[in-house]
């Protein structure tokens, strides 16, 4: 039974309220920028839209209702409202005219009382001159009073303006043609609203009437070519670079449509059903497209109408159809097999009630059909006579495989199933059967389509993208991953033999590959709903006689052309802000930073509207490789000096990039401490200071007159100077390395140990604690140096420790030098100095010096290889200077070294026992 209804056809819309983000759903007037930003005029004040958020500008920027907009050469977007000036965004910020000369005396009753030119703007003032001012400085250039032009307040907009790009005077004569929009343009333009188009055609708004009408002018004749959004009240329509149409209705919001040739079907235009699942074509130039309620609905656009056929009284779906060669259409449904021819359905008798429902359907030829259902694969014909479908199944598949795609040539049949891949031979005694899944695991997952093309089988996968199959195995993955395929999971494979290319359907509308010969040089287009689909779940296509391509989708049917769009332009990028520790910036092209300025955050943006935006970004100077990701901001912290360059593009889900990207560039300077300036300066103080140390204790020495003390101030000055010298090497050693943290904790410590030595040089002698304390600070800056590559730890005896014990400053460093230098070298453990100090009998003290070293054997064969007949200057110096102690002070300061071993006889370290007498 089939049902008849004439169709009509409308392109598909995006549209923006209030609740998308618009400040008012009365929308007077939309223009572009040259970023590409869409300025709309509202109600409520002006919006700027970047294809995701409106950023709004209304009575708190001085904005009220504004009534239109114009933007200039300079990129100054102009609002007119009633106020008695002008206003304008520029660079970020809404400015205002009322301190401007002349465009201060806006004529308000006037809307768009300002005319935007290349090099100029004219306005009309409040008392009806005429005002030409430099589109640089906004100065006036040329003044026409009311006394000269004599045009009335009434008429002076529609009779000095074009309205929108066209002289009013230009239709004042001018009819439409068509008998449904026959009436003549009045004198007062400005009741009908007349927009050019980029193909040089005309959009009509009409006051108090509704839709969008295409004309064409001939011989003073406007012809209705179409008209669309015929129940909307609107005010205008602009047409941006890429070829979208922005129409601004009264009441309702605005309105986006991609290409206005991409016209749509659903129920509102007759179909049965929007969710719909397969489609083909006859050479009649029928549609025939299978939905979700067991109909089939034949579209025929020249008869504009719509047959619609019953093939079940149960409500499944109709998955697969098949045109023959008399243009017979075979389905492949939930509930068995219809034939319709002629729009009359046979019977179709039943393939197997239990093995139902049929999945897929091919034709081999016009005799020949093969059928797949959930659990087998049929061979099928029509019989004229009993005017029913026969089938033969094929016994060999019993394992409840689900058939979803087929593919017979010759005497093979490939078919696809949620298994993967299989494929019969057959053989006048016999049928083989081969399973590809088994050695591929790509070959292993759901199938939902294959074609043939050049020899080469292309398979549509349920979840992993397309696969070109040739020779028994897989040549080519495409895969969203790696190509810009609209989606992995595919539901359709067409051979367009008109293009000479291929398309895939899937989850995310449809895909056109190009240059299919050469795999590795693969071309893409991507088509969904920001190009004019009614939806982006495409379930089939086909291509018809005229190259017209159609989708089925789960939300409708979608006619295009794809040469009639405009899919050549790449997304644009720039850099909107620069932020420096979260503070905005003045945008410049290079930026001089300091050393404290290195935090720095970009914002970049890419205004594109017909498909989903990537950025690709890389600061070079520290990144190594791109980033791809879908922010539009990114933010570098504690970025060290130097110079860097950041350069960003936009790409799009065609994987286009922008031609052109967006750079900065920045130079973070040096820490005035790593300067080498503050480095000389450094040096230069720690080599005075260390002259001013060595020269004082000198001094000292000369003002003390005794000969032992002068020999023991000298022994401290030779021992001190040795400190000194590995200090300065190390430092030396870290300034090399670039590692000023370490330099600048070194030098510290080396301080402090300088401002102690220097202290106790002068003392005859010192409190054991200061003694201690300093001792520990060097060891301190000997692990430093070092790298911590030794511990140390201090025992004193807990009745010392509230005595003011003083002793003789400065004999035990050499010894802990030692340790450090050559008992704990080359060994393999962590190293060790334990340092005891105790009482013992006439009022003496005792210093043990302990490491878990090598010994002193080894640790003179290792001597030997650095220096020929080594000497411990050090030790050598403290020998000799307890000497003269001893003798001065006629007490005894003695020194004992102690090697050990353990019971296997291997050296264990070396013990040094220090004894000097208590200071009084």
């Amino acid at each position: 039974m089939a049902n008849l209804c004439l169709i009509g056809q409308r392109p598909v819309y995006q549209q923006f309220t209030v609740d998308d983000g618009l400040p008012s759903n009365t929308i007077y007037k939309v223009e572009q920028d040259s970023k590409g930003y869409i300025w709309c005029a509202t109600g409520t004040g002006a919006t700027r839209f970047n294809g995701t958020d409106f950023e709004n500008f209304d009575g708190s920027d001085g904005l009220g209702d504004v009534f239109g907009l114009s933007i200039d050469s300079k990129d100054r977007v102009w609002f007119w409202n009633n106020n008695t000036y002008f206003s304008y965004y520029w660079k970020g910020k809404i400015h205002h005219t009322d301190t401007i000369p002349y465009l201060n005396r806006k004529l308000a009753s006037i809307p768009n009382a300002m005319l935007v030119d290349n090099d100029k703007l004219t306005i009309v003032t409040d008392s009806i001159d005429l005002v030409e001012l430099d589109i640089e400085d906004l100065r006036p250039t040329k003044i026409i009073p009311v006394e000269e032009h004599k045009i009335g307040r009434s008429y002076v907009y529609p009779y000095l303006f074009k309205y929108l790009g066209f002289p009013p005077k230009h239709f004042i004569n001018t009819s439409y043609c068509s008998e449904k929009l026959s009436f003549k343009l009045k004198r007062r333009i400005m009741h009908a609203g007349v927009f050019k188009t980029n193909s040089n055609n005309l959009w009509v708004v009409i006051a108090n009437d509704l839709g969008l009408h295409l004309v064409e002018e001939i011989d003073s004749c406007l012809q209705n070519k179409k008209s669309i959004l015929k129940d909307k009240k609107l005010n205008s329509v602009f047409e941006d670079r890429t070829g979208n149409l922005w129409v601004a209705s009264q009441t309702e919001g605005l309105f986006l449509l991609p290409y206005t040739e991409v016209l749509s079907y659903d129920v509102k235009e007759g179909l049965s059903s929007n969710s719909l699942y397969s489609i083909a074509n006859d050479s009649e130039g029928n549609i025939y497209v299978g939905n979700d309620i067991a109909r089939i609905d034949r579209i025929n656009e020249t008869k504009k109408e719509i047959v619609s056929t019953q093939t079940s009284p149960k409500k499944g779906k109709v998955n697969d159809l098949e045109v023959s060669n008399n243009n017979s259409v075979w389905a492949a449904s939930e509930d068995g097999v219809p034939v319709i021819y002629n729009d009359k359905q046979f019977n179709t008798g039943e393939s197997n009630r239990r093995n139902r429902p049929d999945k897929v359907i091919f034709r081999q030829n016009d005799s020949t059909y093969w059928l797949g259902s959930a659990n087998y694969v049929y061979k099928c014909y029509f019989d004229s006579i009993t005017q029913s479908v026969n089938f033969n199944i094929l016994n060999k598949v019993t394992d409840k495989r689900k058939f979803y795609a087929l593919y017979a040539v010759g005497d093979t049949l490939w078919h696809g199933t949620a298994r993967g891949l299989y494929k019969y031979i057959f053989t006048e005694t016999d049928t083989f059967d081969y399973y590809y899944g088994e050695n591929d695991k790509l070959l292993s997952i759901g199938i939902r389509d294959l074609e043939m093309y050049n020899n080469q089988l292309w398979i549509a996968t349920a979840n992993n993208g397309v696969l070109v199959f040739e020779n028994d195995s897989v040549i080519a993955h495409i895969h969203k991953k790696t190509h810009p395929l609209s989606s992995n999971s595919c539901t359709e494979i067409f051979i367009d033999s008109i293009r000479n290319c291929i398309w895939v359907a899937g989850k995310n509308g449809l895909t056109q590959i190009v240059n299919q010969d050469n795999l590795d040089s693969l071309k893409f287009d991507i088509f969904n709903i920001h190009d004019g689909l009614i939806g982006n779940e495409a379930t089939d296509m086909t291509v018809d006689p005229e190259g017209v391509v159609w989708v089925s989708t789960k939300s409708g049917l979608t006619r295009f052309k794809p040469e009639e769009m405009n899919k050549s332009n790449d997304p644009k990028i720039f850099i909107n802000n620069v932020k420096i520790w979260d503070k905005d910036t003045t945008l410049h092209e290079n930026y001089k930073l300091t050393s404290q300025q290195n935090d720095i955050g970009i914002d970049f943006e890419s205004i594109y509207f017909n498909s989903p935006t990537q950025y690709k970004y890389k600061l070079f100077g520290r990144d190594e490789d791109w980033t791809i990701t879908k922010n539009k901001s990114v933010r570098y912290s504690q970025l060290p000096a130097g110079d860097y360059t950041f350069e960003v593009f936009a790409i799009n889900e065609e994987y286009k990039t922008s031609k052109q990207s967006a750079k900065i560039s920045f130079n973070v300077a040096l820490p005035f401490w790593k300067s080498k300036w503050f480095i000389a300066l450094c040096l230069v103080t720690f080599c005075l200071l260390t002259y001013l140390i060595a020269k004082y204790r000198i001094n000292q020495v000369k003002r003390e007159g005794q000969l032992a003390e002068l020999s023991l101030r000298g022994i401290r000055s030779q021992m001190n100077a040795h400190f000194l010298f590995n200090a300065l090497n190390s430092i030396q050693s870290y300034i090399l390395k670039s590692d000023a943290k370490t330099a600048y904790q070194f030098l510290t410590k080396l301080s402090k140990l300088i401002r102690q030595t220097l202290y106790h040089s002068n003392q005859k002698n010192i409190l054991l604690q200061d003694e201690i304390n300093l001792l520990k600070n060097y060891i301190d800056l000997e692990k430093l140096r070092l790298e911590d590559a030794f511990d140390y730890q201090f025992i004193v005896d807990p009745e010392l420790e509230n005595k003011n014990i003083k002793i003789q400053p400065l004999i035990l460093q050499p010894y802990i030098e030692n340790s450090i230098r050559w008992g704990l070298k080359d060994i393999d453990k962590s190293g060790l100095i334990s340092i005891y100090v105790n009482e013992v009998k006439n009022d003496s003290l005792e210093f043990i010096i302990q490491d878990n070293g090598i010994g002193r054997k080894k640790a003179g064969e290792i001597k030997s290889k650095y220096f020929e007949d080594h000497k411990s200057m050090g030790t050598e110096i403290n020998t000799q200077r307890m000497r003269l102690l001893s003798d001065i002070q006629k007490r005894e300061f003695k020194v004992q070294i102690e090697d050990l071993y353990d019971k296997n006889q291997q050296a264990t370290g070396t013990l040094v026992r220090v004894t000097m007498p208590i200071e009084t």
